[in-house]
């Protein structure tokens, strides 16, 4: 059973990779909109289909196809932010998006539980099917806006991940954004399992205290993104967004510290409930930095192909776990070997970001100063 689970996983996240090209070439030509909508229809009928499937190859055939489609669906969404952004709220926008993103993944598991208990399984996957189809509805009735944002200019670019290098070549701000990402992405595959061991070892109510766990993370996230817009607007009048994004991220990290010396549930719940509140800063000013630097097929390229280099080293700070399953590490061990290897770019980007301008990061951008 585990094996088929990890066999699974990885065949639902590598072909991502290898994909992301054709992903992003999609993109390029139907827009975010029409490559969304179809995207969800895609993954509506394979989740009416999948219950059905009693062959173990067939089933893990459409356990690839749902993972590319899913990508799809992730990258055009990414992307169609920039595209109903009312002009000049980038920041106000985007923490209403965290907000939907977080609300959303705390209501998921309650109402996957709640079919799964009110009615049998092939009914479930039926009704998240019909869900799935009443998006794609109302994300095709969606209109873009226009923005009028000044952004660099940029030649006719063919999706690859050399034009990816390209880009990170040519707009030296993005190395600064998107390597944050990377430790981000390692906390993120490493929190779930140290939360879970940690309900179940520290806390000894693994059953609904590792739920509660994470659900005070996204709680915070819900209150700070309501709050995230006066803060990042009173910290732009002493540092640029680009230093707010890195102390953001350093800030989260260096607070979950904290769940090192933690024994009391309570004080988890307020430490992972302010790292939510950490975490909104960050992404509202890694989205705002790239809708306001990139051109929209700039944009494009960079979310499509970008997406799945995330995704692996959200496995990598998963497989981290093995140092623990392995007994090399203790579980205080295991957590801090994850905040430092997340840690990492984060320090060396806000290093660069702080040196003189001849040598560090310039951080323009034509009608916006970073």
């Amino acid at each position: 059973m585990d094996s088929a689970l990890v066999v699974s996983l990885a065949l639902r996240m590598l072909p991502r990779v290898f994909c992301a090209p054709m992903i992003s070439t999609i993109l390029l030509k139907l827009g975010p909109t029409l490559t969304n909508s179809l995207a969800l229809i895609g993954l509506a009928i394979g989740t009416f289909l999948l219950p059905h499937i009693d062959h173990y190859q067939v089933f893990q055939g459409a356990n690839i196809g749902m993972g590319i489609v899913s990508m799809g669906i992730i990258a055009s969404l990414t992307t169609f932010r920039s595209r109903v952004l009312p002009t000049g709220k980038h920041i106000t926008a985007n923490a209403t998006f965290v907000t939907i993103e977080r609300i959303s993944q705390i209501l998921a598991p309650t109402l996957t539980g709640f079919l799964l208990s009110c009615c049998p399984i092939v009914y479930s996957f039926y009704i998240i099917a019909l869900l799935l189809l009443c998006t794609a509805l109302i994300i095709a009735t969606v209109q873009e806006t226009s923005t009028t944002t000044p952004k660099l200019a940029s030649p006719t670019i063919r999706p690859s991940y050399a034009a990816l290098i390209r880009l990170f070549s040519s707009t030296p701000l993005l190395w600064a954004i998107f390597l944050p990402t990377l430790g981000y992405a390692i906390l993120l595959g490493g929190m779930n399992p140290f939360l879970l061991w940690s309900a179940t070892k520290t806390f000894h109510r693994p059953e609904d205290q590792w739920i509660l766990l994470l659900t005070a993370h996204g709680i915070g996230a819900i209150i700070g993104s309501l709050i995230v817009p006066r803060i990042i607007a009173w910290l732009r009048s002493h540092i640029n967004l680009l230093r707010i994004y890195l102390w953001a991220r350093l800030c989260k990290l260096l607070w979950l510290i904290g769940l090192v010396g933690i024994t009391r549930f309570a004080y988890a719940l307020a430490i992972l409930a302010i790292a939510g509140v950490l975490e909104v800063i960050g992404s509202v000013c890694f989205f705002t930095m790239v809708q306001t630097t990139l051109t929209n097929r700039q944009e494009a390229i960079f979310h499509s192909l970008s997406i799945p280099i995330f995704n692996l080293f959200v496995v990598l700070g998963t497989s981290c776990s093995w140092s623990y399953t392995a007994h090399w590490l203790g579980l205080k061990g295991f957590w801090l070997l994850i905040i430092f290897l997340a840690g990492l770019p984060v320090i060396s980007c806000l290093f660069v970001a702080y040196q003189p301008p001849k040598i560090g990061l310039v951080v323009h951008s034509k009608g916006s100063s970073f």
